[in-house]
């Protein structure tokens, strides 16, 4: 029989102790699994400390960590749902950060099935990396896209490079010149660490700036179709169904591309109606 002693709080059996301290003891080992189930933490207290973390993540195989650091300014807008524009903005980033960790796994797939269909990395973040793809070329470049996705701040980082500007904005230069024929492209230093800014309002690109929750959504849901594009892709590839590198670009291309034309086109309705029917409620 079990004998009881008294502690401060009464008296207390010794089969109840013991299972007091093993429920502690799964409390504590519970914890300490979901702090190293806990994604990591990266510096990104200066824009040069951002570049090297995205890097890193990169490394990590962390590219769905790269959400942490775009950056779309929000305009303080509630529309009708009572959904902030700040929201739909975040809803967008964070479908943004599930494609490219669905393209960073598809990118290392490729690289150990075909390992010998080798691609001038190189010559792809010289000429422009995906912008190519709107050019001659398009099977080419989009295998040396899907092989190595992330050359720009992985493998071909050292062209990349940072100048802080001391107001709060840093100005990013691919081999000294501003990206994109000169358009160019910032880092905005915010609450969370210093991010790259998406230059929504910056001709021409604003004219594709998102002025509605639906527009915003319908943004968001081309996010998720072509992660889920490559998802079907990647199935695809698991069962060995190509047999080189370019017949698996080739229907890569064709499902993102049937994906972009379908969302494509419902976006361009949406910003075709006219202002007095895309304002945001509110």
């Amino acid at each position: 029989m079990e004998r009881p002693w008294k502690n401060r709080s009464g008296w207390v059996r010794p089969s109840a102790a013991r299972a007091t301290s093993r429920l502690a003891a799964a409390l504590v080992a519970a914890s300490v699994l979901l702090t190293g189930c806990a994604d990591p933490e990266y510096d990104t207290s200066t824009p040069e400390r951002t570049l090297a973390a995205m890097q890193q993540m990169v490394k990590d195989g962390r590219t769905d960590l790269l959400k942490r650091v775009i950056h779309i300014e929000p305009r303080d807008i509630t529309f009708a749902d009572t959904v902030t524009e700040a929201s739909a903005i975040e809803d967008v980033i964070d479908k943004t950060g599930d494609l490219l960790g669905r393209l960073y796994r598809v990118s290392r797939k490729l690289k150990e099935r075909y390992p010998n269909d080798m691609v001038d990395e190189a010559n792809f973040a010289t000429t422009g990396g995906i912008g190519m793809l709107l050019g001659a070329g398009v099977e080419k470049t989009l295998s040396e896209f899907l092989k190595n996705p992330f050359a720009f701040i992985d493998d071909q980082r050292q062209r990349l490079t940072v100048i802080d500007m001391g107001d709060g904005t840093a100005a990013l230069l691919w081999d000294g010149e501003p990206p994109f024929g000169g358009l160019g492209l910032q880092m905005v230093e915010t609450r969370q660490g210093w991010k790259i800014d998406i230059p929504v309002d910056l001709p021409p690109i604003n004219r594709f700036r998102p002025e509605t929750r639906e527009e915003w959504a319908v943004l968001a849901n081309m996010m998720l179709a072509f992660e889920r594009s490559l998802k079907h892709f990647e199935d695809k590839l698991d069962r060995g169904e190509f047999g080189s590198l370019a017949d698996a670009s080739g229907q890569a291309g064709r499902m993102l591309g049937e994906s972009a034309v379908v969302q494509g086109l419902i976006y361009s309705m949406m910003k075709g109606k006219g202002p007095d029917e895309s304002k945001a409620g509110g």
